[in-house]
């Protein structure tokens, strides 16, 4: 059996698309996720990725993408998943202060 991978040649607003319209009754988290892509393997870094709420019934939610190394990225996202650092706030500004 060959793996195949799902998300090749998609940029992450294209995975959080497809997430958000084709997984939305599971229970995965759909407003957040870390993207490793071929950089990572050089630079040992992710994206981290979050969308965020439209402000008016007719804007369009947009999304954020920051780069960060693997252990901050791996921290925000604990801080995410427990309720202690909310994403949107986290990276409101882009990437947060080092």
């Amino acid at each position: 059996m060959e793996f195949v991978l799902p998300f090749l040649n998609q940029s992450p607003e294209q995975v959080a698309d497809f997430i958000n319209k084709e997984l939305n009754d599971t229970t995965l988290e759909t407003k957040y996720c870390a993207v490793i892509d071929e950089r990572s393997l050089g630079d040992r870094s992710a994206l981290l990725f979050v969308r965020t709420e439209a402000l008016h019934d007719d804007d369009e939610r947009r999304y954020v993408t920051v780069r960060l190394p693997f252990g901050e990225v791996n921290t925000a996202l604990g801080c995410y998943s427990v309720g202690e650092l909310d994403p949107e706030e986290h990276l409101a500004n882009g990437a947060p202060p080092r």
